[in-house]
């Protein structure tokens, strides 16, 4: 069986290029932070999961995806929740992110 770590991919030219592009969630220009998007989809306990997984968002919103006292799901919740848009928006930036890989 293959662990998700097994699939771990670190890739500093995809990195710099989805910080590149505007915030996922309010659409800041660039540069943003390459924040890895986690929910047990990739890495461990304190691990960052694979450089693939991740989307641009702001200092702002990185950090409060990090602090976030409802965790990341938490953080996803609330934003997806409120904003259908940002769910579109999200998916395009996913999208164009791992064209560009």
């Amino acid at each position: 069986m293959m662990h998700p770590k097994d699939h771990m991919v670190s890739d500093e030219a995809h990195l710099n290029y989805v910080r590149s592009l505007p915030c996922a969630i309010c659409d800041r220009p660039p540069p943003s932070e390459a924040a890895h998007f986690r929910l047990g989809l990739g890495g461990g306990t304190s691990l960052k999961p694979s450089d693939e997984l991740t989307i641009p968002l702001c200092h702002t919103h990185h950090n409060e995806q990090t602090l976030c006292k409802y965790g990341e799901l938490g953080f996803w919740r609330k934003y997806l929740a409120i904003d259908k848009q940002l769910v579109v928006r999200f998916a395009r930036a996913y999208a164009k992110s791992l064209r560009a890989a």
